[in-house]
């Protein structure tokens, strides 16, 4: 029998045990404050991820605006503490500077809650950032347990293992090393295996974990409910690739994320848009463009009408600030 022990309170108070068949992990994150001196005090929080990379047309769009709207933009500057009236920053090129403020968002990424921390202890994954799970979200080690969202990240297939199970006869890789072994390679149209090994351990190198975005946790959700509901056919008739130990096939198919891209929103009725095949748009007809996103995700027409409501209501009237 498997259970799972929860509590009531904050405290651990009021412990009481559930059974489960399986557990679906989807627990967040939470700011990340890089035990700053005063943050945790002195600041509100956001949760928004700068590590997602924009299009370098809307990073310089985005400093110019808000250049125009007055807005000093510092960069290269590490926050070292936050008092109640002023922020201490620092730089490589010049000593700690103190900033007064009135109110400071804090908005630096994401960390590991602490539960999920003590989960990863238990499941002997203590010396990683994040929690790792293989590419059926399945977190290794622990039967019948899941993990999704921002609390997780999928350990990606390395691209030697990928290219192997494709085909055994690779032809025509001597495009994708070009830059592999110079003119060499050009001229010689040849590639030794240590060469070829060398080249897809790089890329191996470079490829990052998923975003930790709504995006991806709505689909890996989308994933793990449509396995669910056709978990007992599949048992009987499985649908997933060879397993590479063992005989047969994985009961379902890898998840594989689809980024269908990403907004901006400047502010001013301004948003700059990153859509797939390098297509970038930037001002008021992408701020349209969110809208009509934002509003199509909402989880059902009640919710959708609220949302366009307000957004009527502040265009007519503006938004109501007093209570900041």
């Amino acid at each position: 029998m498997r259970f799972i022990v929860l509590t009531f309170h904050f405290d651990g108070s009021g412990e009481f045990a559930v059974d489960y068949d399986y557990l679906v992990i989807a627990l967040g994150a939470k700011p990340n404050t890089f035990n700053t001196p005063g943050v945790v005090e002195n600041c509100h929080f956001l949760k928004v991820y700068f590590y997602l990379l924009f299009d370098k047309r809307i990073t310089e769009f985005a400093e110019e605006k808000f250049q125009r709207d007055g807005i000093d933009v510092k960069t290269n500057f590490r926050v070292v503490k936050v008092s109640d009236k002023a922020i201490t920053m620092t730089s490589a090129s010049s000593r700690e500077i103190s900033v007064p403020y009135g109110m400071v968002v804090w908005s630096t990424g994401i960390g590991t809650r602490p539960v999920i921390l003590d989960f990863m202890k238990q499941v002997g994954q203590a010396d990683r950032r994040v929690l790792a799970t293989d590419e059926w979200l399945r977190v290794p080690n622990c039967d019948g347990v899941y993990a999704l969202g921002d609390c997780a990240t999928i350990s990606q297939r390395k691209v030697m293992v990928e290219l192997y199970l494709k085909s055994k006869q690779m032809k025509d890789f001597i495009d994708l090393f070009k830059d592999a072994n110079g003119n060499a390679v050009k001229e010689s149209k040849e590639l030794n295996i240590e060469e070829f090994k060398k080249a897809l351990a790089d890329v191996d190198s470079r490829v990052k974990m998923l975003p930790a975005t709504a995006q991806v946790a709505a689909q890996q959700g989308n994933y793990l409910a449509k396995c669910f509901n056709k978990m007992k056919i599949c048992e009987e008739n499985p649908e997933g690739p060879l397993r590479m130990r063992g005989s047969g096939r994985h009961r379902f198919h890898p998840f594989r994320y689809r980024h269908f891209g990403q907004f901006a929103p400047l502010g001013g009725e301004q948003t700059a848009a990153q859509l797939p095949g390098d297509w970038v748009s930037i001002g008021h007809s992408s701020q349209w463009l969110w809208y009509s996103v934002y509003a199509s995700k909402q989880v059902s027409w009640r919710t959708r009408f609220l949302v366009v409501s307000d957004w009527m209501r502040r265009f007519i009237h503006g938004r109501d600030s007093s209570c900041i």
